[in-house]
């Protein structure tokens, strides 16, 4: 096990870059927020990579909640259009946290590495606007955000319930 070390916080975007750098010998990776559970069949996300030559696979969920997460507007054949904060509208698609990523996806960043910088707000919009294939898959399971107080007592009833089988 590697671990990449931040001399100075460089946020969730500086942070992967920093990251990434240990992965270059990956073709692929898998990237996870750490304030969220969300059960997802990680194979899945690995397949659809392969059989539609994606850089990116995001897991997504309907939210219950208008603007709480980042919202997404998604193409009737899975293709990411639009990125927002904010779903507005419950019943909406919002980013899960869970990524399958093509290491190779990142290389235009390569000069930013040491430079702090916002997955949702720097990464994925300069993604977008290269046409950067991305495309979005709806999980089905438990999503829980525990960057909350309220997410954080109901994850605390939840985990410990789930079987190893469970997690993937």
């Amino acid at each position: 096990m590697e671990y990449a070390v931040e001399k100075v916080p460089l946020g969730t975007g500086g942070g992967l870059l920093n990251a990434v750098k240990l992965c270059q010998d990956s073709v692929n990776f898998l990237l996870l927020n750490g304030d969220t559970y969300f059960e997802v069949q990680l194979t899945d996300l690995q397949k659809v990579s392969t059989l539609q030559n994606v850089s990116w696979v995001f897991s997504v969920f309907r939210t219950h909640e208008a603007d709480r997460y980042m919202g997404m507007e998604i193409s009737t054949s899975g293709n990411i259009l639009m990125m927002q904060n904010g779903t507005k509208k419950i019943g909406s698609l919002a980013n899960g946290g869970v990524y399958w990523v093509k290491t190779d996806s990142l290389s235009s960043f390569s000069q930013h590495n040491s430079l702090p910088l916002s997955l949702e707000d720097d990464i994925f919009p300069e993604l977008l606007r290269s046409k950067e294939k991305m495309i979005a898959l709806e999980g089905g399971g438990q999503f829980i955000d525990i960057g909350i107080p309220q997410d954080y007592a109901r994850a605390a009833t939840i985990l410990p319930r789930l079987k190893s089988e469970d997690l993937g």
